[in-house]
């Protein structure tokens, strides 16, 4: 299709404004369904991405060990309580003959010295200690946590006394270890890594759905516009023109339904940010997808209602009259459900004899409900020419002939 031209855009726009009370409903009900659409895939992917967040802030806090001879500094982990309150100590000492040579701990302009004490802002002065400073954002996991950074000499107890593990808060404490860096390691069966791999089986379960709405979301006023779109062919206009109005139409709508969905987003980031998971509240930045992905999610959004839009112009496509004469759609055949038994066979080898870790399980997951909605309109349609086929009274027949005029939007029904 050629770009769209000046002629199309005008004409697109005054078809909009000109609708009437019902068709401003439709196009409202359009853009709303996009924002909608736009708001909750954001917020599932910057949940996501928190998660993400939050375990890179906490690695360094789990010591990656190195050999002796690499080794700069010595860290140690341990947890105390301060009005009830967990406080997670990290001690920390440079080895002798490395003295500038030990790189910062996260949220700290140097390295600390014997006797120095860091303390988050929530926490502020750690008892029988004198406060140096506070810790930066780079040092903590949310808001609210309490986290102090105390400097030892190497020879110090606290940094040469093994230190024993406690079954009632277990990776909470780590013996001092030899460290080449602070960049740590990332635990795999910590209780953030537990919320992180139900929030990807969630994000899956919800993503589906809202493809599916936002590409719906072209076709809720689709009876009044393909009437409009056919009248506009019976009066001479060419097929393509008819296309790149429909295209045009669907992205107007689909655009600002997209932008007011990304301010929407904007708006619910710091409510949602409160909402406590994991121990804690979230910082906003966490929750923040960043532009560029931001930019691609409002164009996916786009382009696929405006896709959406072009797929259901076959009934005008048929000729000046395929919408008053109700031209049959072609019919979905069994490709789909080929489709389907092939997703099926490909989960079913993958999970044969060995276990699965959770990205695999994702990704199985929505290969599975993406086949559900390429089936379903197949399976509704099929179910529709039994009905017809046995029908003996007008109601069933009617019925029957209803699920095999448009099974797609039957089925969509059904789902919610």
């Amino acid at each position: 299709m050629r770009a769209l031209d000046r002629t199309t855009w005008t004409l697109t726009w005054r078809l909009l404004r000109g609708g009437g009370r019902h068709g401003r409903l439709g196009a409202g009900l359009s853009v709303a369904a996009s924002a909608i659409c736009t708001t909750l895939l954001l917020l599932c992917i910057g949940a996501n991405l928190g998660f993400g967040g939050r375990a890179a802030h906490a690695d360094w806090r789990t010591p990656a060990k190195t050999e002796l001879s690499r080794a700069v500094a010595v860290e140690a982990v341990g947890t105390t309580f301060v009005g009830g309150e967990p406080v997670t100590v990290v001690d920390v000492a440079a080895l002798p003959g490395t003295s500038g040579e030990a790189p910062a701990p996260p949220g700290l302009p140097h390295f600390p010295e014997p006797g120095e004490v860091w303390t988050s802002p929530a926490l502020g002065e750690l008892p029988g200690k004198d406060t140096t400073g506070t810790l930066g954002r780079a040092a903590l996991v949310r808001p609210g946590e309490k986290v102090a950074i105390v400097g030892h000499r190497a020879d110090d107890p606290a940094m040469t006394v093994k230190r024993g593990t406690d079954p009632r808060r277990p990776g909470d404490i780590v013996t001092p270890t030899p460290v080449a860096d602070f960049a740590g390691k990332r635990t795999a069966d910590g209780l953030g890594s537990q919320y992180q791999d139900l929030m990807k089986i969630a994000t899956v379960l919800l993503i589906v759905p809202l493809l599916v709405l936002g590409a719906s979301s072209a076709r809720l006023s689709v009876s009044r516009r393909d009437t409009r779109l056919a009248t506009l062919r019976l009066l001479g206009a060419a097929p393509g023109r008819i296309a790149e109005i429909a295209v045009a139409e669907a992205a107007l709508t689909g655009t600002a339904g997209a932008v007011a969905g990304a301010l929407g987003y904007g708006v619910l980031l710091p409510l949602v940010a409160k909402v406590p998971v994991a121990g804690g509240s979230w910082y906003v930045s966490d929750l923040w997808v960043g532009l560029p992905v931001l930019l691609a999610l409002l164009a996916g959004v786009v382009l696929m209602v405006a896709a959406s839009a072009l797929a259901g112009l076959r009934q005008v496509a048929v000729g000046p009259l395929g919408v008053v004469r109700r031209s049959r759609a072609p019919r979905l055949n069994v490709v789909r459900a080929l489709l389907f038994v092939v997703v099926l066979l490909g989960y079913w080898q993958l999970s044969k004899g060995k276990p699965m870790d959770i990205n695999a399980v994702v990704y199985c997951c929505a290969a599975v409900f993406a086949a559900l909605s390429v089936i379903g309109p197949w399976v509704v349609g099929l179910l529709g020419g039994l009905v017809a086929a046995s029908a003996r009274r007008p109601a069933t027949l009617l019925a029957g002939r209803r699920l095999l005029d448009d099974p797609k939007s039957v089925w969509l029904r059904c789902r919610r």
